[in-house]
């Protein structure tokens, strides 16, 4: 996983970019409705609860910033938070960074 941020003159850019499994087109809209997992069986193989992507969406939203996802699957999922520059406080710099998942 790959985080990247940047500050320019409309506000600041956070992108995160992953190799996962991807998400198809069609599936897009559902991965923003809280709740919702795209493989809803027991024994499915992606943990998580369908409210990560859905929170992060209201809040960018509610500080009047935009939320997009791109993805294809068996490549990966990109995700642009940007957020405009009034909301933005203190001294902030453009920084790429790698994160390893933890696996529980």
């Amino acid at each position: 996983m790959e985080v990247e941020t940047a500050l320019d003159s409309d506000g600041f850019v956070i992108t995160v970019k992953d190799t996962g499994i991807g998400i198809a087109a069609s599936d897009l809209p559902k991965v923003l409705i809280p709740f919702t997992q795209l493989d809803s069986k027991l024994s499915r193989k992606h943990g998580g609860t369908g409210l990560g992507l859905p929170l992060t969406k209201g809040l960018v939203e509610l500080h009047g910033g935009s939320f997009e996802i791109d993805s294809e699957v068996g490549v990966g999922t990109t995700v642009t938070v940007r957020l405009p520059a009034a909301r933005v406080a203190g001294d902030v710099t453009t920084r790429t960074m790698s994160v390893v998942p933890s696996r529980v």
